[in-house]
């Protein structure tokens, strides 16, 4: 069964999940047009899974596989779809960018009323979606109830140390791709609270970082192993000439292996 183009998102992958993607990519440094061609992979993924009764549960690389597998020569969105599976793998399956989902416990009266201040502050302020500030307010929810006192919020009361205990606890269990989440919330809500009065300074230097994941750039070939590669493909065959071609227009060109497949000329 080939992969759907939903015109409205839907499955498991769909809503908050993808918000989570998004914030993700993000922080880890994607472009716009990435991480926009990364959702849009995932929601196709999402809605396959919908047509085929799959839940977020039964999301592992055998059903990567069979998706990816859909993308038959002809099939629309096959070369974008072979580009960002691999980051879609990693962030779903890869133990370093794993995280439980659990819901945020509700947060109401003053310190909710606060979060939704900041919420729309972030909505006016810099376009920031509502799947994200969602997510955002998850992570940081539980700091700005230990800040209540009954009607007000009592922002006179934090401190580099309180905020850096709080993401050493909020962020125990979840992993390093998750940590940068609740680091990004975090200073998001510390930027709003200092152009906003609440605090008198910004106390972003002083915040713990969050661990480093996998999701780095990747290492180049040195040229004696870019040497060998070319060396083991052999000029007297189709296939080597082929493989020399390919393993010469890389090394030279620094395209990814996506855009080398997809040439024809």
């Amino acid at each position: 069964m080939r992969p759907v183009h939903p015109e409205t998102p839907r499955g498991p992958l769909a809503g908050a999940v993808a918000a989570d993607l998004r914030e993700w990519l993000a922080v880890q440094g994607y472009s716009a047009e990435t991480i926009g061609q990364v959702v849009t992979v995932t929601l196709w993924l999402s809605a396959w899974m919908d047509d085929h009764g799959a839940g977020l549960d039964a999301l592992d690389g055998g059903l990567l596989d069979q998706f990816a597998s859909g993308f038959v020569p002809g099939t629309p969105g096959r070369a974008m779809a072979a580009c960002r599976i691999p980051v879609i793998r990693r962030f779903f399956l890869d133990p370093l960018s794993q995280s439980p989902r659990v819901p945020a416990p509700a947060v109401t009266g003053s310190a909710g009323a606060e979060l939704d201040v900041w919420g729309a502050w972030q909505r006016d302020q810099a376009a920031i979606t509502e799947g994200v500030i969602r997510n955002r307010r998850g992570w940081v929810a539980g700091f700005v109830a230990a800040l209540a006192d009954g009607d007000a919020v009592r922002w006179e009361c934090a401190d580099v140390a309180m905020v850096n205990a709080y993401i050493v606890g909020r962020g125990k269990g979840y992993a390093p791709a998750s940590c940068s989440l609740l680091v990004s919330a975090m200073r998001s809500l510390l930027r709003w609270a200092v152009a906003t009065g609440r605090i008198e300074r910004d106390f972003n230097r002083g915040i713990l970082r969050p661990p480093a994941t996998r999701a780095t750039l990747p290492r180049g070939l040195t040229p004696g192993q870019v040497e060998a590669l070319v060396a083991a493909a052999s000029p007297a065959t189709r296939v080597g000439v082929r493989d020399r071609a390919v393993v010469i227009t890389l090394s030279r060109l620094g395209i990814r292996a996506g855009e080398a497949a997809g040439l024809t000329r």
